[in-house]
């Protein structure tokens, strides 16, 4: 089976518990996990081991764990809500509590305790760089308008007009309009960003 995942500090708790002689679960883990289990009562050292759940520390204890190294800002993390949906963000500061502060991409700052956080993988970060590039212009990925500046890896760059399709710059190569993929496409410059198409004030 594989193993677990813990925080530094919960690490160190279970260590503590485990291998200091004056504690009842001194080298004794069915002790510990059913301390856990009826109270979780831990003070001092042993507090990190109230933020666990019965399943991981019996993992841990009987299967094995791996600590998660430590989170710092600019990392980027998820954190996963009680109705099982996966908020992403970008550690902007850890503040004295031990929580991460972030603009999420549910729409809220605030802290969110350390041990919550999960790290994202490359395919997330990229997919949620990419939605937050979006949504600076007020628009869902992928929501192209008539007059942005994209590139297209055939075509080079040119303009894009409903209907998918673009008009690429070169004209002596690429004479005309051409269907294309919005798969195909990346952004350039946004139509209402555009100086030419503004009108004199």
């Amino acid at each position: 089976m594989e193993k677990v995942k813990l925080t530094p500090e919960q690490a160190e708790a279970i260590e503590f518990a485990l291998n200091t002689e004056r504690l009842a679960y001194y080298q004794n883990p069915d002790a510990l996990l059913d301390s856990h289990i009826r109270s979780k009562q831990f003070l001092h050292e042993l507090e990190p081991l109230k933020e666990i759940d019965n399943v991981t520390l019996a993992k841990a204890l009987y299967i094995g764990y791996e600590v998660e190294p430590e989170f710092k800002v600019e990392d980027w993390v998820k954190f996963e809500t009680l109705e099982g949906i996966y908020v992403y963000g970008k550690i902007e500061k850890i503040n004295e509590f031990g929580s991460a502060e972030a603009q999420w991409s549910d729409g809220k700052g605030g802290g969110v305790p350390l041990y919550e956080l999960e790290r994202m993988t490359p395919e997330e970060i990229s997919t949620e760089k990419e939605r937050r590039k979006w949504e600076t212009i007020g628009r869902k990925v992928g929501e192209y308008k008539t007059n942005d500046i994209v590139y297209h890896e055939k075509y080079g760059y040119g303009v894009y007009a409903h209907g998918q399709m673009i008009e690429p710059f070169n004209q002596e190569k690429f004479y005309g309009w051409f269907d294309v993929e919005i798969e195909e496409l990346e952004l350039i410059c946004p139509a209402e960003h555009r100086f030419d198409l503004k009108e004199d004030e």
